[in-house]
C-alpha cells in the first residue's frame, strides 16, 4: 500500500524507485518527503490495520527529522511538515537534536554521540568477563571466551555503524587485561598472542585487523558498480560529493560522480559532516591504495601495502 500510494518519499539520483519503506520482523521504518502530509500516511496505516486485524504501536512510533538543521528544527516546533497541513499528533515523538533514536540494532539521529551506542555494549562485555574471570579459564579458554564476548558483541554494531577509534582502543585494553589478570608488565605482547598458532601465537583476537576487514567488506560493495550495488553506496556517492578538498571544488558537484573513477578526493580530516562509517571506508582505501581494477569494473585492484 505505502509503495503504490501517493506519498513521495524520497528519491534518491540514480535510483528509479522511491524509498518509502524498509521492513524488518516487525519493525517498519518510513520515509516521507517534505511535501507528504503525515495524516495521510497514518490513513494509510489505519486501513492496513483494519484490514489485516493489526495493529501499529504508536507509542513507539517514532520520527527522526531529515535535511537542514532548520527545517528539522521547524518541524519540532509545529510538528508540521508544511504549513498547511496538519498538526503531527502530540503522542508521537519527536527525535530531538542529539538524541539517538534505535532502529533493528543500529542508533540513528541528528548529532549524536558516536560513542553513546557503545556504552550498554561495554558495561555488558565487563560484566561478561567478571563473571568469566571467576572460573579461571586457561589462555585458550581466555581466547575463546573473548571471541565470542567481546568479538560477538561488536561485530553487528561495527559492520553497521563503526567502531570509534578509542572504543576500539578501551576494548584492546580490555582484552590484554583479561587475558594477564590485570598484570601491567604482560610477559608476552599481545601482537605475538594475536599471531597464529603455527608462529607461536594465540590466534587471538586481533580487533584492529577485525575492524580493518569489515571497513574493506564496506568498501567492495561501495566500489561494486553493476545492478547489485546496495543503495546505501548510491547515497554515499552524493554525500562524498559534497565533501570534496578544496582541490576539487573546481569540478562541478554533478560532475562528481565517484572519487575512485575521477581525480578529486574526499575531505575526511576534521569533517563532521561525514559520517564515521563512510569516513573510515576512505580511509581504508587510502591506507591500502585500493582502486577500481579497469579489467573489471566493479571489483578493486590487489591491495598495494606500504
Amino acid at each position: 500500500m505505502l509503495r503504490n500510494s501517493t506519498l513521495k518519499g524520497i528519491q534518491i539520483p540514480g535510483i528509479t524507485e522511491k524509498l518509502i519503506t524498509s521492513l524488518f520482523a516487525d519493525d517498519t521504518t518510513v520515509y516521507l518527503s517534505q511535501d507528504d502530509d503525515f495524516s495521510n500516511l497514518t490513513g494509510i496505516l489505519a486501513t492496513w490495520c483494519k484490514a489485516s486485524k493489526a495493529k501499529f504501536n504508536v507509542a513507539k512510533t517514532e520520527l527522526i527529522p531529515i535535511g537542514s538543521k532548520d527545517f528539522r528544527n521547524e518541524l519540532r516546533i509545529t510538528r508540521k511538515l508544511q504549513p498547511t497541513h496538519p498538526r503531527i499528533p502530540s503522542d508521537i515523538h519527536i527525535a530531538q537534536e542529539g538524541e539517538a533514536t534505535r532502529i533493528i540494532g543500529t542508533f540513528v539521529g541528528n548529532g549524536i554521540n558516536e560513542a553513546e551506542p557503545w556504552t550498554p555494549i561495554l558495561e555488558k562485555i565487563d560484566e561478561n568477563l567478571s563473571q568469566w574471570q571467576t572460573s579461571h579459564p586457561t589462555l585458550k579458554g581466555k581466547r575463546l571466551i573473548i571471541q565470542m564476548v567481546i568479538g560477538g558483541r561488536t561485530q553487528f554494531l561495527t559492520k553497521a555503524q563503526g567502531m570509534p577509534k578509542h572504543i576500539e582502543t578501551r576494548l584492546t585494553g580490555t582484552i590484554r587485561r583479561f587475558i594477564w589478570d590485570g598484570n601491567r608488565s604482560p610477559p608476552v605482547s599481545l601482537e605475538l598472542l594475536q599471531q597464529p598458532v603455527e608462529n607461536g601465537g594465540l590466534k587471538l583476537l586481533d580487533l584492529n585487523a577485525r575492524n580493518e576487514a569489515i571497513k574493506i567488506t564496506d568498501l567492495k560493495s561501495y566500489l561494486q558498480l553493476d545492478n547489485s550495488r546496495p543503495r546505501w553506496a548510491q547515497v554515499d556517492d552524493i554525500i562524498l560529493s559534497v565533501n570534496t578538498q578544496k582541490s576539487g571544488l573546481k569540478l562541478n558537484r554533478e560532475m562528481r560522480v565517484n572519487s575512485f573513477l575521477q581525480t578529486w578526493n574526499v575531505s575526511t580530516h576534521n569533517n563532521p559532516d561525514l559520517p564515521l562509517q563512510t569516513k573510515e571506508m576512505i580511509k581504508i582505501a587510502r591506507k591500502y591504495n585500493a582502486r577500481l581494477d579497469a579489467k573489471h569494473p566493479g571489483y578493486m585492484s590487489e591491495t598495494h601495502y606500504g
